[in-house]
């Protein structure tokens, strides 16, 4: 059980050198990489998919709302014997007149 842990200790220290993300350190980098999310890879196929509301006018004064940005999500999906990454993208409308989004 001994020569188990003490192989496992090699691992972590060996893992911890190459890495440099030592959870001891307080400087915050090794939080900042972990917490960093990388972006899907671009070979998988994507399937764009936009969740919009009924109407483009503002509930307040009726006026016309214009795009002013988007929050786009994009997740691993798992098909039998094939990978996707679904994206889906929810537009932001803003109105002029009275300042509402």
């Amino acid at each position: 059980m001994q020569l188990g842990l003490e192989d496992i200790a090699g691992d972590l220290a060996e893992l911890k050198e190459r890495t440099d993300l030592d959870p001891d350190k307080k400087d915050g980098l090794a939080s900042d990489r972990v917490n960093q999310r990388l972006s899907l890879p671009d070979h998988l196929p994507r399937e764009d998919q936009t969740i919009d509301v009924p109407s483009d006018a503002c509930p307040c004064c009726v006026e016309a709302s214009h795009l002013i940005g988007e929050r786009v999500n994009e997740m691993l999906d798992h098909v039998p014997a094939q990978l996707k990454a679904p994206r889906i993208s929810r537009p932001k409308y803003g109105c002029r007149p009275c300042g509402t989004i």
